[in-house]
């Protein structure tokens, strides 16, 4: 009796899902046109889209809040659903469907996270290349630079990614650096992305020569 209740209070619920999900889709299509921002307006840059969005929840912040909290209760469930699927996911293979939507992200977090860790809490350290003798040799010190290069490299991947709230970087690889400075001249004012220099640049391509050198070495 306990099942037959359980398995009709599932199909209720599953039904009700199912009209809800419709009657969303339906006020979601008539809401797309009442808005005052459409897709199909054009803008010159992101920083001009995001300045008339923000006048556009100032001018109507009750609204906003309500659209805000609204969507965020509609989809907690799937966005749980999915969240639980990740989580399994990480722990089976490490890595969940949803981290290949943007899988450089996800490996920059991972990567970033482990070098720090490794670079904290390291038990040992491999032989590295002295440049005075051109020969390896065990040097904690050099060793903890050649950490914290990559380190560099993958806290300046996440800025050139998404640096949200504050700018994203503007990356420009050096053996193109000529044929890209009209890219960098676009963006030299600073309103909208910070523009990597030369030498940052440089030390940015360093650290990922070091990362690929010493991939083997990446332990503890």
């Amino acid at each position: 009796m306990g099942y037959l209740i359980f398995l009709l209070v599932g199909c209720v619920v599953g039904l009700l899902i199912i009209l809800v999900d419709k009657i969303l889709e339906i006020w979601s299509k008539q809401h797309r046109k009442k808005m005052s921002i459409i897709p199909t307006k054009k803008y010159a840059s992101v920083a001009d889209m995001l300045k008339d969005l923000d006048k556009e929840i100032k001018a109507h912040p009750i609204r906003h809040w309500v659209e805000r909290t609204f969507w965020t209760l509609v989809r907690f469930p799937r966005k749980a659903k999915l969240e639980l699927k990740t989580f399994i996911q990480r722990g089976k293979r490490g890595y969940g469907d949803s981290d290949v939507w943007g899988f450089c992200d996800y490996l920059t977090n991972v990567i970033l996270g482990g070098l720090k860790q490794l670079r904290k809490n390291k038990c040992g350290y491999p032989a590295t290349l002295n440049p005075k003798t051109d020969t390896y040799d065990y040097d904690e010190k050099r060793w903890e630079r050649i950490l914290d290069n990559m380190i560099y490299t993958f806290e300046t991947s996440k800025k050139i990614l998404d640096n949200y709230p504050e700018k994203d970087w503007l990356y420009t690889p050096t053996d193109e650096w000529e044929k890209r400075k009209d890219v960098r001249d676009a963006f030299k004012d600073g309103k909208t992305m910070k523009v990597m220099t030369k030498e940052e640049c440089l030390f940015f391509e360093e650290g990922w020569k070091l990362f690929s050198k010493n991939f083997f070495s990446l332990w503890d």
